[in-house]
Parts: C-alpha cells; structure tokens; sequence
C-alpha cells in the first residue's frame, strides 16, 4: 500500500469537505488495495445521505442500505474505530467518524495507519498523555490531526504545562484547525498559563489555526497581549476564553487586535466582567461575534 497516494487522496477529501466525488475516487483506491468492504461502507453511506436528500424521508433503498452498512460494520476493518470510540455506525458521516477517542500511546501504536480514519470533521481527543506528549511531539503522524483536544483530567494522567509546551513545539501542526485542551495545574508547580499562552503563540507550525478553546485557563492582561499581538492567529475564526474575567488591559489588547479581527465568535463568561468592558469587545467587533459561553449573542 502506497501511503503517500493514501494520503493525496485524503488531503482532496479534506480540502473539499462538502463534495462527495473526493471520497468516492478514494474508496477506489481502497478497493484497489485490497480494503473492499471498507470502501463499500463509504460508498453505501454516501448513497444514503444521497438518497434522503432526494427523497427528504426514509425509503426502501435506505433501509436496504442501511441494514448491508451494519453487516459491514461488524467486520474487523472497523476494529479500529471501535477500540478508538467510534464503536456506532452514529457516529459516522459519509464514511469517516466524527469523533475518535484515544490514548496517546494508541495514537503511537497506530502510527501511520491513523490517517485513513481522519476525515474533515473527525473531532480527536487525546488521553492519557501525562508526561508522554514529548513521545509525540516530532513524530509525522501528528500531520493528520486537524480537531484536537488533550485531555487533563485523568486520575494519576493529568497533562501538566510540560505536555503542552512539548507538543507545541513539534514540527507538524501545520493541518491542525481547532484546538483545546484540559491541563491540571495542582501537577506542577512552576505551573504558568502566560508560559502556555507564550507556547501557542509561538508554535512554528501552528499556521492554520481556526478555532482556539481557551476556556481551561485563566487569561491575564499579559496572556491577552500575547494572544493580541501573534501574527499566526489571524486564521482564527473562534476564541473561547469564557473561564477569564478579561480585565480592562486585557479587554483593551484584544479589542485593538489586528491580528483578530477575524473572528467570527468570541465566547465569554460575562458573569464577573465589567459592563464597560464587555461594551468595549462588542464595539469592537461586528454584531453578533461577542457570545457567552452557552452560545447567547451578547447584545
């Protein structure tokens, strides 16, 4: 199997999300290298969607289908997504999963197989990556990861500031769209989160940033200059900060941002935030962009 005809396959599917011809040229290339049923499943799973459209109801074709993509699905192609938490067809869209839920020494023992299973919306939570995400940090397959979140609160696991500034720094970010993450800081005691601020903003391969989940940590004014003043979040569309109650210099470097003024939802909890600050980011931005964390629109 040619990984690097897998993965220019891959890379049209992602940069057409919405168009279906993509992944159908793609479950050739499966069928050609001896994955049928895997194709099989993404094309009945196309046809499906194709056929609701059609339609706008359930019929008879759907039901067939439906009943031959659950056959498939029982089979041990899709051993991987049932170990990693894609274990229901549900939980797919047009042949990928939305979500996968690993360990970070599954992600190592996937390697470079872990790629065929990341489609344009596939959500990736990472787990388990105490003092293991410098295993990570330089390795290529981190290439396919596009929606991330690490995740910090497990008993005896916790990611600590090390974690996340080691991988931060590896070299292959440059696909990764949307970010979040879960950090304990009672693990560490030189624990900084302008250091973890400092640690995104200065990633190198971090280039295509679109949305950025802050909402594990607490911004300082310093933070928020930081955030305010790097060049490579400009592709951000999305910023949640709504566990800081932004001070005014904080609110000040955000709203005189040139670096955000893409932003399409900046999401805040408004709760212990002055009136004039928060009337400060909502000028400062175009109608509706300031939301609280439940999604409300400031107005």
């Amino acid at each position: 199997m040619n990984l690097a005809d897998r993965d220019m396959f891959l890379a049209a599917i992602h940069a057409a999300p919405d168009d279906d011809a993509p992944r159908l040229v793609f479950t050739d290339w499966l069928e050609e290298n001896g994955e049928e049923e895997r194709a099989e499943f993404i094309r009945i799973q196309i046809a499906m969607k194709q056929e609701y459209e059609k339609n706008q109801r359930m019929t008879a074709r759907q039901d067939i289908l439906f009943l031959r993509q659950k056959e498939l699905f029982q089979l041990p192609w899709a051993d991987v997504a049932r170990e990693c938490g894609a274990g229901v067809m549900a939980t797919f869209s047009r042949g990928f999963p939305n979500y996968l839920n690993l360990s970070v020494s599954q992600f190592v023992d996937l390697g470079k197989s872990f790629g065929a299973w990341v489609g344009p919306n596939t959500k990736v939570r990472l787990f388990d990556g105490h003092l293991k995400l410098e295993r990570i940090a330089k390795l290529r397959e981190t290439t396919y990861l596009r929606r991330l979140s690490l995740d910090g609160h497990e008993e005896n696991g916790s990611l600590v500031e090390k974690d996340l500034t080691a991988f931060l720094s590896g070299p292959f970010l440059e696909n990764l769209l949307e970010f979040g993450f879960r950090v304990d800081s009672s693990k560490s005691a030189n624990y900084s989160e302008d250091r973890l601020i400092g640690s995104i903003v200065s990633a190198s391969s971090l280039t295509q940033l679109r949305n950025l989940d802050l909402s594990a940590i607490r911004i300082s004014a310093k933070g928020a200059k930081l955030l305010a003043t790097a060049p490579r979040l400009a592709s951000l569309r999305s910023l949640n900060l709504s566990r800081s109650p932004l001070s005014r210099n904080a609110v000040k470097a955000i709203a005189n941002s040139k670096y955000l003024r893409g932003l399409t939802r900046l999401i805040l909890d408004i709760a212990e935030m002055d009136e004039e600050n928060v009337a400060r980011l909502r000028a400062a931005f175009p109608s509706g962009v300031v939301q609280t964390r439940y999604g409300k629109v400031i107005v």
